[in-house]
């Protein structure tokens, strides 16, 4: 469960951290466990960050709604209404062909 919480990227850039203290900055080795507390809310913080940038590529990605639509979404919607017209007079025609 513990595994799942953790980003190795941020594990090991605390791990070098961690050891750059320990050899440049021996006065301040009482600071390490603190360091180690880090790691879960750095690891959802890089998480974070890592899911907003999926989100902006798939926005990118995504196709704009007038490309879709075409440029004139009126004329569709009459043809539309056309063709459910002429489908009810099919379905009519088949009612009274067929008891």
């Amino acid at each position: 469960m513990m595994k799942c919480c953790f980003n190795r990227k941020v594990l090991y850039s605390l791990g070098a951290f961690g050891v750059a203290i320990f050899l440049l900055a021996p006065s301040a080795r009482h600071y390490l466990p603190v360091l180690a507390s880090l790691a879960c809310p750095l690891s959802m913080v890089a998480m974070m960050g890592g899911m907003t940038r999926v989100g902006a590529k798939k926005n990118a990605l995504a196709i704009p709604t007038s490309a879709v639509s075409g440029p004139d979404p009126a004329g569709l919607d009459s043809d539309r209404a056309n063709r459910v017209e002429q489908l009810r007079a099919q379905i009519a025609e088949l009612e009274t062909t067929n008891p």
